[in-house]
């Protein structure tokens, strides 16, 4: 039975990579920055602790899957010997292109760090000849975790009016946790998927008006259609969202899709359509 080491193992992707993992009959080392998930533990699960900013000791794991931070993973191999590792794969993010010119300075931030990371990684893994893999999701949804579609729920449980652009705006394609997981699993039995960064969107392209409505109706909410400055005011109130919205209404009307051909192509990955329950939004 081979062993896979998971970092971010108790993370938004984590648990259904756990559960796949174990599924196609892999020992999983999991790791979790806080308290260790010993209830989960099983025949072929066990849990380490492990703050990738801080931790250093060296790793005598053979093959990574990394749920968790880029730029964490980065630093931690910076800093960390990995003279058994051969083979890693590691979660990035489609904000590298959608966010790079983003009006809100945290999201342009944030992609500088995910380009600085993925630069950074591809060099550590060249150097020690490592085989990586860079998989890069678009929005992430059906694990309670995201800053906007959960956001949006939560707003529309409780208000059960959620106010939105008059117009259908750009196309989004949407991609499940679980679908990114199974993605995780394959790439690690194919190895033309070596050296190589992989796009990954879900099944539809949706314009941004449906995809809100979906999540809206999951909520058991109604929409309310708004010209665009009336909702920009809006989002100075509090609790509104802030930045995050604002920079959201201003990407309102472009597209943030992903090319899966690769991910068709060289994973043979299947990736499911954007239809959202309670049950996804915890």
């Amino acid at each position: 039975m081979s062993e896979i080491h998971v970092l971010g193992g108790s993370g938004a992707v984590g648990g259904f990579l756990l559960q796949r993992l174990r599924a196609a009959g892999y020992r999983v080392v999991a790791y979790t920055r806080g308290g260790v998930g010993v209830a989960d533990a099983g025949a072929n699960l066990s849990w380490r602790q492990l703050d990738l900013w801080r931790a250093d000791a060296p790793s005598s794991a053979t093959t990574i899957v990394s749920a968790g931070p880029l730029d964490g993973l980065v630093h931690w191999l910076e800093r960390t010997s990995t003279p058994a590792l051969t083979r890693l794969i590691a979660l990035g993010s489609m904000s590298i292109v959608a966010k790079i010119d983003s009006g809100d300075p945290v999201e342009r931030h944030i992609a500088h760090r995910l380009r600085q990371a993925e630069q950074g990684l591809q060099a550590i893994c060249e150097q020690r000849g490592i085989a990586w893999t860079l998989l890069r999701p678009t929005l992430i949804w059906g694990a309670a975790s995201d800053r906007s579609l959960n956001t949006l729920y939560r707003i529309g449980r409780r208000w059960r009016v959620v106010p939105m652009p008059l117009s259908e705006g750009g196309l989004r394609q949407p991609v499940h946790a679980d679908d990114v997981a199974a993605a995780c699993v394959l790439a690690l039995g194919r190895d033309p998927s070596a050296a190589r960064t992989i796009a990954l969107g879900g099944a539809e392209r949706l314009a941004n008006g449906l995809m809100w409505s979906r999540v809206i109706a999951a909520a058991g909410a109604r929409p309310l259609r708004l010209p665009g400055p009336v909702l920009m005011a809006l989002s100075h109130a509090p609790g509104a969202g802030g930045s995050n919205l604002r920079a959201t209404l201003a990407r309102w009307g472009s597209d943030q899709l992903a090319d899966n051909d690769a991910a068709t192509r060289i994973l043979a990955w299947q990736p499911r359509g954007f239809a959202p329950t309670p049950q996804d939004f915890g």
